[in-house]
């Protein structure tokens, strides 16, 4: 089966369901054991130069950011994988676009679901500049909308090496040097993204 936009939606909407803590989340912060696995069922070798292996390596050396006083948005691309016993589990990540509003005390991280053609390319190019380490395309209806968030945060702590959040799923941010790297997992989906800055 071919995994396509709608893939993504059906991936997305499944991670909407009210999740358990990952285990992460009852220590505190990501680790090492909690990120090991996940490369595993990213598919990273040791030799792997996918954007999401590069991000999780990224991550795994990161440190808390410092929030702004003023809510900032940013484009981003982000990597969805199945997690165990999800209906897609043992399929390869699936890429997309997203957004991350960050402030004082705030965060909110959300995919960026392309409904037509024109909003499927802007994303796949968003998605490609990223991953080539290129600047971020201004005119690009993905990056124009992305940069043009504001509202829906929602609270956001200083954990370890992390700023988190939980709700509906439960995320991580980091500082790194590829960006601001989220972790966020629902009991579905495991979502890597990178926010360059």
């Amino acid at each position: 089966m071919k995994r396509t936009a709608l893939t993504l939606t059906i991936l997305f909407l499944a991670s909407c369901t009210p999740a358990a803590a990952p285990d992460a989340a009852a220590s505190g912060d990501v680790t090492e054991e909690d990120l090991g696995p996940l490369r595993q069922r990213a598919g990273c070798a040791a030799a792997s130069d996918s954007l999401v292996c590069r991000a999780l390596v990224a991550f795994a050396a990161g440190h808390r950011p410092s929030a702004p006083a003023s809510p900032i948005s940013m484009p981003g691309a982000v990597a969805v994988i199945p997690a165990p016993g999800s209906a897609e589990d043992g399929q390869p990540p699936i890429y997309g676009g997203a957004y991350l509003i960050l402030a004082k005390g705030a965060a909110r991280f959300q995919i960026l679901l392309p409904s037509n053609a024109a909003e499927r390319e802007a994303s796949n190019a968003l998605v490609a500049a990223i991953t080539a380490g290129q600047p971020l395309p201004a005119d690009n209806a993905t990056v124009v909308y992305a940069r043009a968030r504001t509202g829906g945060t929602r609270s956001a702590t200083d954990v370890g090496q992390s700023v988190t959040w939980s709700g509906e799923s439960t995320g991580f941010l980091r500082e790194t040097t590829m960006g601001l790297v989220v972790v966020e997992r629902s009991p579905s989906v495991i979502m890597v993204a990178v926010f360059p800055r």
